[in-house]
Order: C-alpha cells, then sequence, then structure tokens
C-alpha cells in the first residue's frame, strides 16, 4: 500500500522514542504538518497523531480526508472525525492510551491558543507542560542521514538558482512583486517545493527583518532578498544584499563588514562548541559603526525539515541555547540578523552550511 520506506520510519520513530525517554515523556500529541509528515509519511494538515513511548501510535484524522490519509500513513490505527474539534475522540485515547498524569508531551511553539484550551479542558493534569512536544521530533531529527543532508544541499542550490536570478534582475523600474516573482518561478521549473518562499524589500524597507514584497518601484538603496527554498521536504536559507547602479561607500562598506563577520562565525563552527561560546565570539569581533544598527536575532538556527529547528536560541532556550552543543552532520543557518543606518536603509547576508568533522561546509552560494 505504501510506496514509502518503512525501515527509514521506523528509525526516526526509534529516535523520537529515545528522546522521549530522555525527558521523561509517556506520549506526544502532533499536530504540526511537517512532524506528522516526519514520523507517519502522511502530509495533512488536519490530523492528530498520538505516539506513545511504548511504539503504540493512533492518528485522528477528519473524516473527508480519511482515504487518503490510509494511503499515505504508516500508522495502522487510524480514526476518523467529523469536526475539527475531536474532543469526544481525544477523551476515549485518555482511556485507550493510559495517559499517566504529566504524561502528554504537546506542541506548544505550534498550537493556537483556543487549541491549547481546547487540550488542557480534556487532559488536565496529563499535559506535560516542562518540555515541547515539537521539540522532541526536533530533537530526534537534528542529526541528518547522508540521505537528508543532499536533500538539503539540493534546496541550497535551488537558493542559490533563485537568488541569481533576483540579482540578474533587480534593476530600476521593477517591482519588488515582480522581481520576486520571477525568482520563485524559476526556483520552481526546477524543482522546488510549493513551500518555498521569499522576503524582497527594497530601499528603506530593506532595513526590515523579514519583509514581504510590495508593489514597490525599485530605484534606489539596497534590495533584501531572504530565500527559503523547498526541496523534497528540506529547507535551505539564504539571504543577500543586491545594489542597484552604483552604491555609495557606506553601502559597500556595510554588506562586505556585515558578509565577513558571517563568514569569520562559520569558519568558527566546529564539532563540539556551545551555542553560547560561538554567540560570544561572534560579538566580541563585531566593532559597528556610529551610525550602524545591528538588527537583532538568533545568530544560528538549524535547517532540516523546517526552515528554523535545532540547534536554536529561541523559547524555551533563550539564554544558552539548545542542545547547548553543536553535533556532526547538523545543518546550520546563520545569520538570522543583519545591519542597518540610522539613514534608514540596510543589509542582510545569510548562508546553510553543514557540520563536519574536518570543519563547516557552506551549501548556498557565495558572493
Amino acid at each position: 500500500m505504501l510506496s514509502t520506506n518503512i525501515d527509514e520510519y521506523r528509525r526516526r520513530l526509534s529516535n523520537v522514542v529515545e528522546a522521549m525517554e530522555r525527558h521523561d515523556i509517556d506520549c506526544l500529541l502532533l499536530n504540526q504538518r511537517q512532524n506528522v509528515r516526519y514520523l507517519t509519511a502522511a502530509n495533512n494538515t488536519c490530523s492528530w497523531v498520538f505516539l506513545k513511548r511504548d511504539g503504540r501510535q493512533v492518528a485522528l484524522v477528519l473524516e473527508s480526508d480519511y482515504p487518503e490519509y490510509r494511503k499515505q500513513s504508516i500508522v495502522a490505527d487510524v480514526r476518523p472525525f467529523r469536526t475539527h474539534d475531536p474532543l469526544k475522540e481525544f477523551r476515549g485515547l485518555v482511556r485507550d492510551l493510559d495517559l499517566p498524569e504529566n504524561g502528554l508531551a504537546i506542541e506548544k511553539e505550534h498550537l493556537r491558543y483556543y487549541q491549547f484550551e481546547m487540550l488542557r479542558e480534556v487532559f488536565g493534569s496529563r499535559l506535560h507542560l516542562g518540555f515541547d512536544g515539537g521539540c522532541v521530533v526536533l530533537e530526534a531529527a537534528m542529526i541528518k542521514t547522508p540521505e537528508e543532508i543532499e536533500k538539503i544541499a539540493a534546496a541550497a542550490r535551488l537558493a542559490t538558482l533563485g537568488m541569481q536570478v533576483a540579482q540578474e534582475n533587480a534593476v530600476r523600474g521593477i517591482t519588488e512583486t515582480e522581481l520576486a516573482r520571477r525568482a520563485y518561478g524559476e526556483m520552481v521549473r526546477q524543482g522546488a517545493g510549493s513551500d518555498t518562499y521569499l522576503y524582497l524589500a527594497s530601499d528603506v524597507r530593506s532595513s526590515l527583518a523579514h519583509a514581504p514584497h510590495t508593489d514597490n518601484v525599485l530605484d534606489q538603496g539596497p534590495v533584501v532578498v531572504d530565500i527559503h527554498t523547498v526541496y523534497q521536504e528540506y529547507h535551505a536559507d539564504m539571504a543577500r544584499t543586491i545594489f542597484l547602479g552604483e552604491p555609495n561607500a557606506e553601502q559597500v562598506s556595510m554588506y562586505d563588514y556585515l558578509r565577513d563577520r558571517v563568514g569569520e562565525g562559520i569558519r568558527a563552527v566546529r564539532v563540539g562548541i556551545t551555542l553560547v561560546e560561538l554567540r560570544r565570539l561572534f560579538y566580541q569581533g563585531l566593532k559597528l559603526k556610529e551610525d550602524w544598527v545591528m538588527l537583532s536575532g538568533p545568530l544560528v538556527h538549524g535547517v532540516g525539515m523546517l526552515n528554523a529547528e535545532l540547534p536554536k536560541f529561541e523559547y524555551p532556550h533563550l539564554s544558552r541555547g539548545y542542545p547547548e552543543k553543536i553535533e556532526e552532520n547538523v545543518v546550520l543557518a546563520m545569520s538570522n540578523l543583519g545591519l542597518c543606518s540610522r539613514q534608514g536603509w540596510g543589509v542582510r547576508f545569510e548562508d546553510t552550511f553543514l557540520v563536519t568533522q574536518d570543519g563547516p561546509v557552506v551549501l548556498t552560494g557565495q558572493g
């Protein structure tokens, strides 16, 4: 029935169960599409998957989606429901799965508030709120296999292609939307997935962190392009700054400085370095001119089935990051930040790279 590699999904499930044991979690409840797909092969936005530490799995799926879900999913126990809020089915699983107190971890960073309230009403003290359930999956998926690395590398090549198209077509008179359309269209034609997207902003909007493109016409100032490419469900992340005509000396100086600092930061990455040490090295060497402002953000983040995953500094691991040390065969992006001028424009530079025993290998293009 399934054309998927069952052994690969067994490996993933085994890794997740090991992570559940480390965090003393009896059961995971997953709803985020990428996590569900990663562990079950089903690509669905409205399903709920329970994964017990003893290996039991139960999927709840909308009745309309049930036939297709059964074709895709490796889960044997798939139960349909009719409304978007399967309260009755949730209550039944409290008994069927013998959920203990403080045993059920949920995706706290993913869930909407009303969903959290719904789960709290049903599961109450059975919820395990000490660790995010989504992080459990990301922790298990953090070390990439050779096959996953190749897919990320393919996504990186597509990101590089999209950036080249943007650079070649960035001329005065074109709108941000048209420039973004050309870059996106070429990436999709060459195999990028539909989840691929990009931020693009020009002139004074170039100082914004993640700016969706508008119908503004390119005329002057830097053009910041941030591409998040997907290939066969795996991501790559890349940002560059494009200049129209002859940029002024201040713009060139700022961009060259940020590019060099990011390059030095990537070269400092080695197996065993802590996220805190990497952040300290980057910021200790940062020397900004009086008119420059750092656009703050997480210095590094993992890349894989999500565009931003572990390792990372984001909630709930703001101070030391999680996991604290960088391991071999982790894929990272640096840097999710930029520099801005008090005159109103800014620059960005970001690359995706693989961590190996011999040092980092940059996967996205140069320039």
